[in-house]
């Protein structure tokens, strides 16, 4: 199943020219399930340089971890509009790794060299950050990269390269491209430093691709793995310890999608059923547990973006019938619904995607129209 296109992670956020900061207003009450208990913690700055930002996620103590643009000039770019060559002027801009703290300051964080584009994608509860850096000899292609100590360094991962999650021990797990292609299939590795990178090969049988979508403090990966079985694509999910990889299986058949998991090793996910249809699960050192459908018209379409080790899992619920959807937390005994949340009450204010917290806090984009044009603003929220 497709996410819709609203609800692609890491989609840019714009800031207007008078913003500066992230407001954060909680509008409780809700029409499904239980009422909305979240309230404000932090607001993120925005520096008056700083024209877009992209958080990726929230960690321990509230803290968020993404990129920041700064305008650094204009170009100047040409294309046909059918009838003749137009010229437009572009800003040229800078990706400057960032991360908020708690009380909603924003750092930046040093690149391989100055002037580079850099960005965060993880970080652990001692600070270590995880993500990847451009270098001084190649501008084009970034490597994966960690920050300890307030200094950045080089994983030895190669071009292409990117450090996507880091645990409580300071493993990464990382991802390189083989090609230039956003697109590219990728490879995907765990370790501290060059001397300590682990490959994950070989893959599954069956499979020639995989995506991993987190790492367990245990250092365990789980990813979704796909090839052909009599001539049909497959997707399954696989858990790799130590080498080796071992599948996650429905017991009631069906194609299983692993979504995300926690770092005590919860996974969760949906599966697409043998009769049509989606339902979502989580899966711990082989307990399987089936979640209950959101409160929505039914038949029920489910994606899963996130799960913590509270066994809290943040999804999102549409039905065939062209319901636009809900994002819901599923907190074990109820789905709370969080389309009621907005920031600045703007007409039109819906969710764009969502991240959740070791402690319930969710790190929401919201989109609204202005004149046609797309706005954007990331909010944290806590329970």
């Amino acid at each position: 199943m497709t996410m819709p296109s609203s609800h692609a992670s890491g989609a840019w956020r714009f800031l207007g020219a008078s913003a500066t900061v992230l407001g954060l207003i909680v509008h409780a009450g809700a029409a499904h399930g239980q009422a909305n208990p979240y309230r404000r913690v932090a607001v993120l700055q925005a520096p008056a340089d700083v024209v877009q930002i992209v958080p990726a996620d929230v960690f321990a103590k509230g803290q968020v971890a993404g990129l920041t643009q700064v305008k650094t000039g204009e170009t100047t770019r040409y294309y046909f509009d059918g009838l003749r060559i137009v010229a437009a002027k572009e800003a040229v801009r800078r990706s400057d790794a960032t991360i908020w703290r708690a009380d909603g300051v924003a750092i930046t964080l040093p690149a391989l060299a100055r002037g580079v584009d850099a960005r965060v994608w993880s970080m652990n509860s001692s600070g270590v950050a995880a993500g990847e850096s451009k270098t001084y000899l190649d501008r084009t292609n970034s490597v994966a990269v960690v920050w300890r100590d307030g200094k950045v360094v080089d994983l030895g991962a190669g071009a292409r390269s990117s450090a996507r999650h880091i645990n409580e021990s300071g493993l990464v797990l990382g991802r390189r491209a083989l090609t230039s292609s956003v697109l590219s299939d990728g490879e995907f590795f765990v370790g501290k430093d060059k001397a300590t990178l682990k490959w994950l090969k070989p893959l599954p049988p069956g499979a020639n691709s995989l995506f991993c979508v987190g790492l367990t403090d245990a250092g365990q990966v789980v990813c979704r793995t796909f090839g052909t079985e009599g001539g049909v694509s497959r997707t399954k999910a696989h858990v790799w310890s130590n080498g080796v990889f071992s599948e996650i299986v429905s017991p009631e058949g069906g194609e299983v999608l692993a979504m995300a998991v926690s770092p005590s090793g919860i996974v969760a996910g949906y599966v697409n059923m043998p009769g049509g249809g989606t339902r979502g699960f989580t899966w711990q050192a082989g307990q399987w547990r089936w979640l209950p459908d959101p409160p929505l018209p039914a038949p029920v379409l489910w994606s899963v973006y996130d799960v913590n080790d509270r066994g809290e899992v943040l999804l999102y619920g549409y039905t065939m019938y062209g319901y636009n959807g809900t994002t819901f937390l599923w907190n074990g005994l109820n789905h709370v619904p969080l389309n009621d949340l907005v920031v600045d009450s703007a007409p039109g204010e819906t969710i764009g995607s969502s991240r959740l917290g070791p402690r319930g806090e969710l790190l929401v984009n919201f989109q609204w129209k202005v004149d046609g044009a797309l706005r954007f603003k990331d909010a944290v929220y806590a329970p």
